[in-house]
């Protein structure tokens, strides 16, 4: 389809298979870099982060902005959709190489990246994430508050925390989607985050109306709401649901 192709990259190949992978979508419109981020911030998540060598393997189209940029000539290398710097980088040789250029475009022929002026025109890749990692520190009704408020699924209805809600807290229901989780999770600035799991009328489930696997289960108490810590094992854990956490959310299909 003109105009927009999505891209399957797996940000881990250790989770090849999870529902909670991460989609790029590639937009073949030439836009400035802050027109292609405004536009992928309004339609997605926001311009690509890069993290991985496997998520290069995709990225053979034109030349294409991504979320890296400078503030200033000097300044670090920065991810538009965390304000992280960034660890991971592909720069092609001599790259960068001008102190006015402080956006960044993968090269078509060699998936390296480059420096360019940001008001050149370029297609551009978005983050299309389905999980997303919220580091604000709230207990778990308020982290189910924030994740339901964050979109609307009809877009034209205000956005309702029953029913019209692109965003929920994540369902981590496989072995899969837990490796993927906890892979993401190691970014928190708490030990664990809040998953989409509860008890209630005399059983655990997920928010997304998954039952909970009874076998996963390890010393839960009625009292308690689902985390994942960042060095847990396989099996799911519990916390206080008053404890302020980072959360996990989850966008729905």
């Amino acid at each position: 389809m003109k105009g927009k192709t999505s891209v399957l990259l797996l940000l881990c190949a250790a989770v090849c298979g999870s529902s909670l992978m991460s989609t790029f979508v590639y937009h073949d419109k030439k836009k400035t870099w802050r027109e292609a981020q405004s536009i992928c911030r309004e339609k997605h998540t926001d311009l690509a982060t890069i993290r991985t060598t496997e998520q290069l393997e995709d990225t053979s189209h034109e030349d294409s902005w991504i979320g890296l940029y400078q503030e200033n000539s000097g300044s670090e290398w920065k991810w538009s959709g965390t304000g992280e710097t960034a660890n991971f980088t592909n720069w092609a040789n001599t790259e960068p190489n001008k102190d006015d250029e402080l956006c960044v475009a993968v090269r078509k022929d060699t998936q390296k990246w480059a420096d360019f002026p940001c008001h050149t025109k370029l297609d551009f890749f978005c983050d299309n994430e389905v999980l997303v990692l919220v580091k604000s520190h709230q207990t778990w009704d308020q982290a189910l508050r924030h994740c339901r408020l964050l979109e609307a699924h009809d877009p034209n209805i205000p956005v309702n925390l029953r029913w019209n809600y692109r965003y929920d807290l994540a369902t981590v229901h496989t072995a899969e989607d837990h490796a993927f989780a906890r892979l993401r999770a190691q970014e928190a600035t708490t030990d664990e985050v809040w998953t989409g799991l509860r008890f209630l009328a005399g059983q655990w489930f997920w928010m997304g109306n998954e039952a909970a696997d009874v076998e996963m289960k390890c010393g839960w108490t009625q009292s308690s709401c689902g985390v994942l810590a960042k060095n847990s094992t396989q099996c799911y854990e519990t916390a206080d649901c008053n404890k302020k956490l980072n959360f996990l959310c989850r966008r729905k299909p």
